[in-house]
């Protein structure tokens, strides 16, 4: 609408604080590591300006740090629960991850955590389902889908994470339209698709 009416693209994002401005960060990151661009604070600006080419809020903009510096960790072989631990200490306290990590996942996101797509809120919810599924992949996603609310934001992130240290089930890449396409990208990039048993 902002382009429609005459701004400059770079001057068109809002004051907006959903989860959906994360959602193309980690495909973004592949992307300039594709292109050679690997440092974290070169991803960081990258990133940074990206997301506020529509979301112009800092709680979006904080969330999209944590996410980048979370991302950064697990790809070089950090644990998912340290890189949670270190980098998004201000999203929740350790204390609440032991308490939630006993509890029903619907018990966490929906009682304790909102379901909806409010930033900083929905990436706490996304960081317990990584946390809670750090070394299991199906049963993060699955959880992330089961909980509801904006399951398809938050599933990114979640997704993300857990690919990222995991890799990614040959089950969920059956029947996809473009699996040739992704079997051809570079098997060099930390993000690559990973057939895991």
């Amino acid at each position: 609408m902002n382009l429609a009416r005459g701004r400059k693209p770079r001057d068109c994002g809002v004051n907006d604080h959903h989860i959906g401005g994360l959602s193309h960060v980690p495909a973004l990151m592949a992307a300039l590591e594709v292109l050679g661009i690997d440092d974290k604070a070169t991803l960081k600006e990258h990133v940074m300006s990206h997301v506020s080419l529509t979301h112009r809020n800092r709680h979006t903009a904080s969330c999209a740090v944590s996410l980048v510096n979370i991302l950064c960790a697990v790809k070089t072989g950090c644990q998912v629960q340290e890189s949670i631990l270190e980098f998004a200490d201000k999203h929740f306290c350790t204390g609440n991850l032991r308490e939630w990590s006993s509890l029903p996942d619907r018990s966490v996101v929906g009682s304790r955590l909102t379901p909806a797509c409010y930033l900083p809120h929905s990436l706490t919810a996304s960081l317990y389902l990584a946390w809670q599924y750090s070394s299991d992949f199906s049963g993060g996603i699955l959880a992330n889908a089961n909980v509801g609310g904006d399951n398809c934001h938050r599933g990114v992130v979640v997704g993300s994470i857990l690919g990222a240290a995991n890799g990614v089930s040959s089950e969920w890449l059956q029947g996809l339209h473009s699996m040739k396409q992704l079997e051809r990208d570079d098997i060099s990039s930390p993000y690559r698709i990973k057939e895991i048993e």
